[in-house]
């Protein structure tokens, strides 16, 4: 039951990874380009510090008259922004366009602090199949396909782990039989690191998959992005003291300075200002007005981090997860992780491909009859004969096939060397009971058929029928 088991999830787990290797591939590559966008200036531009920080002392219209005198941003008003992003910890506002500029602006002076290209903005929308429309239809399917490799592929490990344990002990107490060597192809090489990577890696990366799934479904998941009120007017009017004081008559918010704020974002063209606390809650507030449009918890940040590798950063729903000490895993651990799982699909496909495209039909190989050393039982001896596959023949007609394993083939030998001669044993025991009289060696007093046992009739019609 086991084995049938393994073998149709093995026969599963080769299909899913051929039908879901473009779109993984895309996804584990730009994963990766974005898991490295911190430390490389160029991807994004680092966040750089304020002045002071909790300390906003400039309006909306001063922040548009800063990025206007770049000229770079090319903005003319505030249709030309995607949105500004103030960041209290940092004192700094972050203005962005859609063509994926920034430009970071002091919050106490307004002084333009920087300005660059954001190009992770645009790998993100190819890492999650929104840039050509195929987030839901194309790499939501390729996320459940990965979530299925990653729990099957365990399982299976798991299998062949205490396989391989099993097969160990018994190796060892049949050691001085030795062991058949043959070159590695290809196949085995890629099979062999495919199945102890993923050993090392399989708790991260099933992290990785099942946070990014649950992201790639933020718009259509209650509580994990909500999706964005219409405001009266395009232009924002409230300036971010304004903010504070209607953030702190939000009880859910539990606002009481800017340091319990982490994010404060303005979206001209929705005409809204979003607050976002640092236990996951939110607020949409009408940017002209300052009218409370929606409150909220927002679990999207939590997720973000989770599938990065970045813990105790956020709270979800207000519920601390992993303790208030931030543990950042994200560059000694999920990036090396991602990396490894590059390699993981490399193997695999060769694996999958090499088993399943023009591989040849399996060549039976020739029964070559070897004769044992004669067994003494007492009164008489048996010569014992087995077959045993011609290893020369089978090394020639498997060169190239890709499930060739010397290993298993001494296995098996073994296992019918062994059963053979306990079967010529258990016969040659049976015929010396019924009693014998003849003398010399290698000659056994035939026992009528009838008083011999079934299993022994069909073993000794199988060694007449095999000579």
């Amino acid at each position: 039951m086991e084995q049938g088991v393994s073998r149709s999830l093995r026969l599963a787990h080769k299909w899913a990874a051929i039908a879901v290797a473009a779109p993984l591939l895309i996804v584990i590559a730009t994963g990766i380009f974005l898991q490295v966008r911190k430390p490389v200036e160029w991807i994004q531009p680092a966040s750089e510090r304020g002045t002071a920080t909790f300390q906003p002392q400039v309006t909306q219209d001063q922040v548009l008259e800063a990025v206007r005198a770049v000229p770079r941003m090319e903005v003319d008003g505030w249709d030309d922004l995607l949105l500004t992003d103030y960041r209290p910890r940092k004192g700094i506002i972050k203005v962005r366009t859609p063509g994926h500029l920034e430009t970071q602006v002091d919050a106490t002076t307004g002084a333009v602090i920087k300005t660059g290209q954001r190009w992770n903005d645009i790998v993100m929308k190819i890492h999650d199949g929104s840039a050509f429309g195929g987030r839901l239809w194309l790499f939501l399917p390729a996320g459940i396909g990965a979530l299925f490799l990653t729990l099957s592929g365990i399982y299976l490990g798991g299998v062949a782990t205490a396989r391989r344990w099993r097969l160990r002990r018994h190796s060892q107490r049949h050691a001085d039989r030795g062991k058949l060597r043959s070159p590695q192809t290809l196949s085995q090489f890629c099979f062999k690191y495919h199945y102890w990577v993923a050993l090392v890696v399989m708790i991260p990366w099933l992290i990785v998959v099942s946070a990014g799934l649950v992201l790639q479904l933020r718009h259509e998941i209650p509580g994990i992005e909500p999706p964005y009120k219409q405001g009266i007017s395009t232009v924002p009017v409230i300036d971010y003291q304004q903010v504070l004081d209607i953030a702190k008559t939000i009880p859910e918010l539990e606002v009481e300075g800017w340091s319990d704020i982490w994010r404060v974002y303005t979206h001209p063209a929705n005409g809204i200002v979003e607050i976002r606390t640092k236990i996951g809650f939110g607020a949409q507030l009408d940017a002209a007005s300052g009218e409370i449009l929606d409150v909220y918890a927002r679990a999207g940040d939590f997720w973000e981090d989770l599938h990065e590798g970045i813990f105790g950063r956020h709270r979800l729903n207000g519920m601390q997860i992993f303790g208030e000490r931030k543990i950042d895993l994200s560059k000694w651990v999920f990036l090396p992780v991602n990396v490894i799982a590059l390699l993981l699909w490399f193997t695999g496909i060769v694996v999958a491909l090499r088993s399943t495209v023009g591989k040849p039909r399996p060549v039976s190989a020739p029964a070559v009859a070897r004769v044992e050393p004669l067994v003494d039982t007492g009164a008489a001896a048996l010569p014992l004969v087995m077959l045993e596959p011609d290893l020369g023949t089978v090394s020639a007609s498997s060169n190239g096939r890709s499930d060739w394993d010397p290993e298993a083939l001494q296995r098996e030998k073994q296992a019918m060397f062994e059963r053979r001669r306990a079967a010529s044993r258990r016969l040659a025991r049976q015929r010396t009971s019924e009693g014998s009289d003849a003398a010399g060696v290698g000659i056994v007093t035939k026992t009528p058929k009838d008083k011999l046992s079934r299993r022994a009739r069909n073993r000794a019609g199988w060694r007449r029928r095999t000579g």
